[in-house]
């Protein structure tokens, strides 16, 4: 098994975005695993990923994003509060 993985986002009949992982051993799209599905009423705007997870955002009409976390191996993230309301997150 390979341990070089390539994360992105794609629309790939999702307009909204989805994040997804292929193996660069197997780079077949059919194959990719969806780590972030398609949110309803936003865009996933930007993601980056760490050592413990993929933080990445979500633009709601344009105006606000609201960030948030999925840790490695789990299945739910979790929104992080911001100290105030964001037009723009990178």
């Amino acid at each position: 098994k390979s341990w070089l993985i390539f994360h992105f986002v794609a629309d790939l009949g999702a307009p909204n975005f989805k994040i997804l992982k292929v193996d660069f051993a197997n780079p077949d799209l059919a194959k990719a695993e969806v780590i972030v599905a398609e949110p309803e009423g936003a865009i996933i705007d930007d993601f980056e990923l760490t050592k413990d997870g993929i933080y990445y955002s979500l633009a709601k009409n344009g105006v606000q994003e609201d960030l948030y976390f999925l840790p490695f191996g789990k299945d739910k993230a979790k929104q992080l509060e911001l100290p105030q309301p964001a037009g723009s997150l990178s």
